[in-house]
């Protein structure tokens, strides 16, 4: 019932090349985060989120 998965080695590359880019954009935008200078968080802070209906 149970098979063993036979895993190629282009199958593992390709996981490996996928993790590692996740990692990058993860890592890229937490430290593009934390570097914003403090007036651009404050314009940031300052944004609406929601549309104001006035019915």
């Amino acid at each position: 019932m149970f098979r063993r998965l036979i895993i190629e080695d282009w199958q593992r590359t390709l996981s490996l090349v996928g993790w590692m880019l996740f990692a990058l954009v993860f890592v890229t935008s937490g430290l593009r985060a934390f570097l914003l200078p403090r007036t651009e968080v404050k314009k940031l802070e300052d944004l609406p989120l929601e549309k104001e209906f006035h019915e």
